[in-house]
């Protein structure tokens, strides 16, 4: 068993470096109104090709710089994108509840094999966001 403060911050530090399970969400790719720059100020990109090599997404909640590992349950292929961008907000007609949890870029879809909407497999990553410094991005 552990006990007092140490054992505390241990037990804290294991579960903030453990990471979450996966969860199935549904996801998008981008539509064509997608913007020149992302709410992060990174300039937006269709492909993978960003300064540290990641593909990117949106969320609505997740910070910047949170790594999320993301699995098309249809075919197994596995990617790794970076949040640098906020959304996706398109809301159920009937419900006018948000019914998409992260927005895609094509070249993430595209090593996905991902079709434009539907489900996959959401892992946040462990460790400390990465933000890029003004000029590491070319902006």
């Amino acid at each position: 068993m552990i006990s007092g403060v140490g054992g505390l911050a241990l037990a804290l530090a294991v579960a903030i470096a453990t990471p979450a399970a996966a969860a199935e969400i549904i996801a998008s790719c981008y539509g064509p109104e997608s913007p020149n720059a992302t709410s992060s100020g990174e300039p937006f990109s269709w492909t993978c090709h960003t300064r540290d090599g990641f593909c990117t997404a949106a969320h609505r909640t997740l910070p910047f710089g949170t790594f999320v590992r993301l699995v098309n349950p249809d075919n197994g292929r596995t990617i790794v994108v970076r949040i640098n961008d906020r959304g996706p907000f398109h809301r159920d007609k009937r419900t006018h509840l948000y019914d998409r949890e992260i927005d895609l870029t094509d070249g993430a879809c595209d090593r996905l094999k991902f079709s434009r909407l539907g489900p996959l497999q959401l892992e946040v990553l462990p460790g400390k966001p990465w933000i890029p410094k003004h000029g590491d991005m070319g902006f």
